[in-house]
């Protein structure tokens, strides 16, 4: 049989996976609902399904992982020891890593004690694997939740912050991405019909149906839950869309939602420039680096690219495989590369714990 390298991203809503063979070519990517807030019976649902779908073969398997923050758990340490023991009571620990950022792929016995390095590491993989392929570059991986900037030079991942707590303080990572994201989040005012409208501040919309509106997205996301558990048709969208202005969709002609849901998306994409920019301007020598996009709000990082005059390269080019993989691997960036990063990497299973170093941008993937 052959040689098989899964990628596990576990995230607070969904789970991600992706395989690829010992060529690196991609043989399966899935995202699958895991809403892990409504209970740890849901992750034990999406792996059993994962499972099923996936390809069979001799495999290792590296895991990643953003649930640890789910309201669940008292505290991310606690996150990450249950996430861990959750991922061993399906797979045999002797194939299975867990990716402690700068540090590498940690063995299933020793990962435990690497709870800080674990914790939503996801990001970090990326642009470890994107900085194998391209030398200098902006990766921005604007998701269904959040969005990341990372910088890429001479072929290292140059950031300023690590945890969470860091990152978002720096500007490196947004609390604002394309489907989850409550639209009263992205914006307070609004102007329809002439006038400035205040927006309510409820979850009756989220930005997946701002951009199904607007045309950026195609469709709702068939993983993703609407805020009203309703239907997901472009009509349900703007009926949403209407409650925030405390409207009826009867109260205006269809041109006048799309105007209202593509103020709202250039807020969004305004707001993650401004990020962006702040991000580029530590760094002198990227002036003319290209702009790498992933995850399912790519299209912003498109639009950005087209403002500020520089090149896209999207995240699936980096990939060997089917089109539609491709586009799979994009939208599930983190586990994609982490796959890429077993295929490539000697394990990293018996080395002492972090003590706290700062060094994190350095990556022992080269």
């Amino acid at each position: 049989m052959s040689v098989l390298y899964y990628g596990w991203d576990i995230g607070g809503a969904h789970l991600k996976v992706a395989v690829v063979d010992g060529a690196g070519v991609l043989q399966a990517v899935l995202q699958l609902p895991s809403p892990l807030w409504k209970g740890l019976p849901h992750l034990d649902e999406a792996l059993n399904e994962a499972h099923a779908r996936l390809p069979k073969g001799t495999a290792s398997h590296a895991v990643t992982m953003t649930g640890e923050l789910s309201d669940i758990f008292p505290d991310r340490e606690q996150g990450v020891r249950t996430l861990i023991s959750y991922f061993l009571s399906h797979y045999n620990a002797n194939g299975v890593w867990f990716y402690a950022g700068s540090q590498g792929l940690i063995g299933a016995d020793a990962a435990a004690q690497y709870g800080a390095a674990i914790a939503s590491a996801n990001w970090h993989a990326s642009a470890t694997f994107t900085a194998t392929r391209c030398a200098d570059g902006m990766l921005i991986d604007i998701g269904s939740t959040t969005t990341d900037i990372l910088v890429l030079g001479q072929h290292e991942v140059r950031h300023q912050g690590y945890s969470d707590q860091e990152r978002l303080k720096c500007g490196e990572l947004l609390y604002s991405g394309v489907v989850r994201t409550p639209v009263m989040a992205v914006a307070r005012w609004a102007p329809f019909c002439g006038e400035w409208q205040a927006m309510m501040a409820e979850h009756f919309a989220s930005m997946a149906d701002v951009h199904v509106v607007s045309g950026n997205l195609r469709e709702y996301p068939e993983w993703a839950e609407t805020a009203d558990k309703s239907g997901r048709s472009r009509l349900d969208c703007g009926r949403r869309l209407g409650r925030m202005l405390g409207r009826d969709m009867a109260e205006g002609d269809w041109p006048r939602w799309r105007a209202l849901a593509q103020f709202l998306a250039g807020v969004q994409t305004h707001a993650i420039r401004r990020s962006l920019e702040r991000v580029l301007s530590r760094h002198d020598c990227l002036d003319t680096a290209p702009l790498i996009g992933a995850g399912v709000g790519r299209f912003i990082v498109v639009e950005l690219a087209r403002q500020l005059g520089r090149r896209y390269i999207d995240f699936g080019e980096l990939m060997d495989g089917p089109g539609p993989l491709r586009e799979m691997a994009a939208v599930c960036a983190p586990a994609t590369a982490l796959a890429q990063l077993l295929k490539g990497t000697s394990i990293n299973s018996q080395c002492p714990p972090s003590q706290g170093r700062k060094d994190m941008g350095q990556s022992r993937f080269k």
